[in-house]
């Protein structure tokens, strides 16, 4: 089997984990609010939010 010839580092690992993590919480909470939201047009509302790390 060839392989892909991907190296990363234990670090880059975890800040890819971490990026995929922040990914999956944004679905989340993007899907729940379209879900809750009756007026399709308050979904255009929606917009970044930008915390301090």
């Amino acid at each position: 089997m060839e392989k892909a010839g991907l190296n990363i580092t234990t670090k880059e690992f975890k800040q890819l984990s971490k990026w995929a993590e922040d990914a999956y919480n944004i679905a989340v909470v993007v899907d729940y609010f379209c879900k809750t939201q009756p007026n399709k047009e308050d979904r255009y509302n929606l917009a970044p939010v930008k915390t301090s790390d």
